[in-house]
């Protein structure tokens, strides 16, 4: 077996020179550079052919040998990649894996050699050596270990690695594009993502993975495909340059580690999910001290559904992480791009620039060296230039036609002209039995148009219903252009799928997208009615896409009610992508046919999936897109009872989407008719409290009391002390709305108590449950904190803040409580004397908040912070300010029926008003409840008073 030893010439010679004999006693033959090199001459041809002939690469990581641009073993490595070779890398001192290998697990010999004498420590040295002969002799794979191997499986990083080595052998040029890069990567960073834009073909790709491969400030990459809704998943994408980053950074793989809900993030949406492993844990950590730069290819290809959700929240959040992190995005000129990026100045790779033609120019020089005369060569060369069209993927493609003799310089004139040229020029010497193409070729093509990931051999073997003659036929005609790349076929560029479906330039090899929806449909839905086992995954996954891209309603409609199908997608894909995917076909039905997504709503399929995963649906954001679907006028219509845990989860829907007087009319009925067992103490004091808050939202005090004490009695009576706790502090809000605050102080302290009782015992279980309720108690401790500052007794409400803020600190979980712990301490910072705090951290605030209520409540704490500002400054443009919150507030409030929340709002506008010069005439709304009154005078005199002080310019608050 052959060896190929790859290793940087620093102080860990002697281990390579060592390993080197220990590899020869055992037979190998090893390949090693001080052997084989005789001259500067002979060492690129030396290097290539080592690695061409060994089986494995074993690569010496070390500081000088991984080292970026110059590192040669960077690009033995890629070679190594590009050839498929077998890679076992060591890692001698740490260092951050390069890019091109990070997903491999490397063999740990870090204390194998003495730094200060240099000698090899034998035992250790001994043991590692044996590992390393198991992994060469097949009896050993290296895997991940510990907390690495933890990151690994639940991050679940994609391969880039191809991707880079593919176009890191021919790369040529782009100095100038590098130029720029470096310009803007040690500039202000004012402009946080450098965006390369440009035509199909350009070289786009190239120049990425150059970057990745030559600059050490890049620390990650994803590269979108087309036709690959894996690499499109926004959420898989994130997942992935996590992974990649953490490898790089050992402070932030430290944070992400210690993240509580590291195995929860599939229930995240894509926002939340770049909030929690990027932004959060990236504030947390120390400055490196440097630019660091994310990659991220193809941008514009990252559509999944009609949707791009990568290129959205790096426009609406990017700026969220700090201004050490930049991001490199490359894209075509398409229209969401131009767009979306609009803010960002694109740095274009122009394909008629003259930069660009002269790197052309330069690539067919070095390429074309020794096919002809250096007099003829230029004017050949130019010629070309010419017929590129300043697209380098026709330079390559060209090359690699005269490489072969298809093409010869001898008859330049007759070469084709540009990418459109070269694909004609291909399909015609191909597929000169026009025949073939059409019985054979062109179905295949279809398929191939339109696949939602990399269209696998077997698949399209299923569905064409080749035999192996024909596959291998099939596949050897096609193979230039259509390679075959670990099983599956693939276009070496999306731009020869744009020339097929484009009938003005392929003319009679036009291949039809709806052909191929058509294909696949038929396949896929014979395999499915014959035997649901028979279905590939792809179909599992895709099928009911091609479906309604064709519009087969009844086939769509009768998939979709097939709890199987979408059980078995759930177990292929994860939960997350399976519900997504589900949804996402729901509203493609909705849109078309609106009448025929009821037919699914109401079906024992989806009653089965919304009862099972409730709570996903909730933390996910996906009930959102159910109110879209008018789910609410379903649940209005629909008169018999469902299962009986999807009729809790319609209650539990209708909450979540702040429609209070419905929830509490479906969670009557829950009770009332025995859908629930009267029997389940423990669903039926949850129900109780559901009731209670909203009655609570509703300001019907008195229902909500009584609501919330049945809760505690049944929780008391079978010792469930969360719905307890649970209760005692929906009761301590109504007590201070009701301004009777020693009972909300009492209430508080036994709802807190019996939490407390409740973390104390679980100590001993599992992690995610302390974990939960943790933040359970940083929320109550929070509303003690909010009792306490509308009583004004500040210091005893910074007592309960702080508690709740290390409960985060320690968790680092962002959810809706957490938020509110936020406004919550912002107004905790306004009654102390700051108002410009909220300034800063209102964008941050509100771009977490997923709901009107607490999005009224953060225009109300920001209006309020406006107020006091202008009586501390005078200054109008505040005031006017203020005004706008208050009136989003009210807005907000009123959409959902936040009754108390509304008027709140209103007296603090009344405030405004009044202070504008205009004349207020706010009322209480006719009839409202004597308790309400109270509160609403208590809210303005709370208002007026904090307002008088500040006019005084008191200093010292509270005397």
């Amino acid at each position: 077996m052959n060896v190929f030893l790859s290793y940087g010439h620093d102080a860990y010679v002697e281990l390579a020179k060592r390993i080197k004999t220990d590899l020869e006693a055992q037979g190998y033959k090893v390949w090693f550079d001080e052997d084989r090199i005789n001259t500067t001459h002979d060492w690129e041809i030396s290097i290539e052919k080592g690695v061409i002939t060994s089986d494995w690469i074993v690569v010496l990581m070390t500081p000088h040998s991984m080292r970026r641009p110059d590192g040669v073993c960077l690009d033995e490595l890629s070679y190594a990649r590009f050839l498929g070779k077998q890679i076992a890398p060591i890692m001698v001192r740490i260092v951050p894996p390069p890019l091109s290998i990070a997903r491999i697990q490397w063999l740990d010999m870090q204390n194998c050699v003495s730094d200060e004498t240099g000698k090899i420590n034998e035992e250790l040295y001994q043991d590692k050596l044996r590992t390393l002969l198991k992994t060469l002799n097949g009896e050993f794979a290296l895997g991940f270990e510990g907390e690495q191997a933890r990151l690994r499986d639940i991050l679940r990083p994609l391969d880039n690695e191809a991707d880079i080595d593919r176009h890191i052998k021919d790369f040529y040029g782009r100095q100038w594009m590098f130029d720029a890069f470096k310009k803007w990567v040690t500039g202000d960073f004012s402009s946080r993502i450098f965006w390369v834009k440009g035509k199909a073909g350009v070289g786009k790709t190239a120049f990425v993975a150059a970057l990745c491969h030559r600059e050490p400030v890049v620390v990650a990459v994803h590269f979108c495909k087309f036709n690959d809704n894996e690499r499109a998943d926004s959420k898989k994408a994130i997942s992935s340059i996590c992974y990649q980053l953490a490898m790089q950074l050992p402070e932030y793989q430290a944070a992400l580690i210690d993240l509580p809900e590291l195995n929860m993030l599939r229930e995240k949406n894509t926002k939340n999910l770049f909030n929690y492993l990027l932004v959060e844990p990236l504030r947390s950590i120390t400055n490196p001290g440097k630019r660091m730069v994310i990659v991220i290819d193809a941008l514009d290809e990252a559509s999944w559904g009609g949707k791009n959700e990568l290129v959205d929240v790096l426009t609406q959040e990017f700026d969220s992480i700090p201004e050490w992190l930049g991001i490199v995005v490359s894209s075509r000129p398409e229209p969401e791009m131009l767009r979306k990026l609009s803010k960002f100045k694109p740095y274009e790779l122009d394909n008629m620039d003259l930069r660009n033609m002269d790197d052309i120019r330069g690539y067919f020089s070095a390429k074309l060296s020794n096919y002809s005369s250096e007099g003829h060569k230029e004017a050949v060369v130019q010629k070309l230039v010419t017929k590129s069209e300043g697209i380098f993927l026709y330079a390559q493609e060209v090359i690699k036609e005269i490489e072969i003799k298809r093409l010869s310089l001898d008859n330049v004139d007759d070469f084709p002209t540009g990418l459109t040229g070269i694909y004609l020029n291909y399909f015609e010497r191909q597929f000169q039995d026009y025949k073939f193409y059409q019985e054979l070729i062109r179905p295949l093509f279809e398929l191939i148009s339109v696949n939602f990931e990399p269209l696998a051999v077997n698949v399209a073997e299923t569905i064409l219903g080749w035999d192996e003659y024909d596959r291998d036929d099939i596949l050897e005609k096609i193979s230039t252009i259509f390679p075959l790349r670990q099983l599956c076929i693939e276009p070496i560029h999306k731009s020869v799928v744009d020339w097929m479906t484009d009938s003005g330039k392929s003319g009679r090899y036009r291949i039809s997208a709806k052909k191929g929806h058509q294909r696949f449909s038929d396949g896929l839905w014979k395999l499915y009615k014959k035997d649901l086992n028979q279905l590939p995954a792809y179909g599992v996954k895709y099928m009911v896409s091609h479906l309604l891209f064709i519009e087969k309603w009844d086939e769509s409609i009768e998939a979709l009610n097939d709890y199987s199908l979408q059980e078995k997608r759930i177990k292929i894909v994860s939960l997350d992508s399976a519900m997504r995917a589900y949804f996402m076909e729901l509203n493609q039905v909705f849109m078309l046919r609106p009448e025929l997504v009821t037919i699914v709503l109401t079906g024992e399929t989806f009653q089965c999936l919304m009862a099972l995963h409730r709570r996903y649906l909730y933390d996910s954001g996906l009930f959102l897109d159910l109110q879209k679907m008018g789910f609410d006028k379903i649940l209005a219509e629909k008169k018999e009872f469902w299962l009986p845990k999807a009729e809790v989860a319609c209650a539990f829907y209708l909450y979540l989407t702040e429609n209070f007087i419905e929830t509490i009319e479906r969670a009557k009925k829950i009770q009332n008719f025995g859908i629930v067992d009267n029997t389940n103490t423990l669903l039926q004091s949850e129900l109780y409290n559901l009731i209670g808050l909203n009655y609570r939202k509703l300001a019907c005090f008195q229902e909500a009391r009584d609501s919330f004490e049945k809760s505690i009695q049944l929780a008391e009576s079978s010792g469930d002390l969360y719905e307890a706790s649970a209760g005692y502090m929906n009761i301590a809000k109504l007590n201070y709305h009701m301004l009777d605050f020693e009972d909300a102080y009492m209430n508080n302290n036994k709802g807190i108590a019996l939490l407390t009782e409740l973390l104390e015992s679980k100590l001993k279980s599992n992690a995610g449950e302390c974990t939960s309720l943790k933040l359970f108690l940083a929320e109550y401790h929070r509303l003690a904190a909010e009792t306490y500052q509308w009583n004004e007794k500040i210091k005893e409400a910074l007592i309960h803040l702080e508690i709740a803020g290390n409960i985060y600190k320690e968790t680092k979980v962002r959810d809706r409580y957490y938020v509110r712990w936020l406004y919550t301490s912002a107004f905790q910072q306004i009654l102390s004397g700051d108002y410009h705090s909220i300034r800063n951290d209102f964008h941050y605030i509100t771009g977490l908040i997923k709901n009107e209520y607490d999005r009224s409540r953060a225009f109300f704490t920001a209006s309020f912070a406006k107020l006091l500002e202008f009586g501390h400054t005078g200054n109008g443009r505040v005031l006017s300010d203020a005004g706008l919150y208050a009136k989003e507030a009210i807005k907000r409030a009123k959409s959902i029926n936040a009754v108390i929340e509304e008027q709140e709002a209103q007296v603090l506008y009344n405030i405004i008003a009044k202070k504008s010069g205009e004349k207020a005439n706010y009322e209480l709304p006719h009839g409202s409840k004597q308790y309400i009154k109270d509160w609403v005078i208590y809210v303005n005199n709370y208002i007026s008073k904090f307002l008088r002080r500040v006019l005084k310019h008191e200093d010292n608050i509270f005397g």
